[in-house]
């Protein structure tokens, strides 16, 4: 009996991690797309996806997306510029029109939008614990299209810590 209560209250309190509420709100993440795009010389769209499943943003022929869930998962606006550059980074480069899902496309997307966050006036080191919290909470698996979270860091991370 202890035993069920313990695994239960370890999966209530993983979920209350993954489904916390942040304090980004689209008027936020479309404040800070503004700003990006105004330093990038950029014109790019962004939607906001309602039911996708998972958390994620990307680049498509449309523009930039991100979903709902990723907005919960960022815990502020310094988050919030890394991901929406890292996706301008993919519209600047053509990955869209390219096959995706490339080490060397993610990377480029990396140094570009962590280039253009800092030009922008946001702070590189929340884009470290934004991969940092991926990690603690999803571990950091092998995957054919991305760098592990880990290795990004080394790429990008500077001085942080």
């Amino acid at each position: 009996m202890i035993r069920a209560v313990v695994i239960v209250a370890f999966f209530v309190f993983l979920f209350n991690i993954v489904t916390a509420h942040s304090t980004v709100s689209k008027s936020t993440v479309t404040q800070v797309w503004n700003k990006l795009q105004k330093k990038g010389g950029t014109n790019y769209k962004l939607y906001f996806i309602e039911e996708d499943k998972g958390f994620n943003a990307y680049a498509s022929h449309k523009g930039v997306l991100i979903n709902n869930n990723m907005l919960q998962f960022l815990d502020n606006k310094d988050q919030v510029a890394f991901i929406l550059a890292h996706e301008i980074g993919h519209m600047e480069h053509g990955d869209v029109h390219k096959l995706s899902g490339s080490y060397h496309q993610e990377s480029s997307a990396d140094w570009y939008g962590a280039e253009l966050m800092s030009k922008s006036g946001y702070r590189l080191c929340e884009a470290i614990r934004f991969f940092k919290k991926s990690i603690s909470i999803y571990g950091d698996p092998e995957s054919r299209s991305h760098p592990r979270d880990g290795l990004r860091i080394q790429h990008i991370g500077g001085g942080c810590k």
